[in-house]
């Protein structure tokens, strides 16, 4: 996580960049390092994860395999409904940050 931050900052030294969230994938809830990640990622870009997690499924490389996105693929899979749920997530958060940008608030990152 480390290694991570000191490239965000690093780049964000000469070109302003701000991360809109951190995704989650391959996602296990039975994972018994969870915990840590989830705090060592949240030390790095806090308050960016992603409620949406995108769990380990064998939808996806079948999808890949077909050249289709998993939502067309495999309609009912566990992935397709996690990545619906991340496309909604993701544009709730776009669609808060324009408003702020029209109403001339300045949108910054909390890093």
């Amino acid at each position: 996580m480390q290694r991570l931050q000191k490239y965000h900052d690093a780049i964000n030294k000469n070109h302003r960049i701000d991360v809109v969230g951190v995704l989650l994938s391959f996602w296990d809830e039975r994972g018994s390092i969870n915990e840590a990640l989830v705090k060592g990622i949240d030390l790095a870009f806090e308050g960016k994860i992603f409620d949406a997690k995108v769990r380990r499924d064998k939808a996806i490389p079948k999808s890949v395999l077909d050249g289709s996105p998993v939502f067309i693929a495999e309609k009912t899979s566990r992935a397709s409904d996690d990545y619906q749920r991340l496309a909604t997530e993701f544009m709730s958060r776009i669609s808060s940050l324009q408003a702020k940008a029209e109403r001339g608030e300045y949108v910054e990152s909390k890093r």
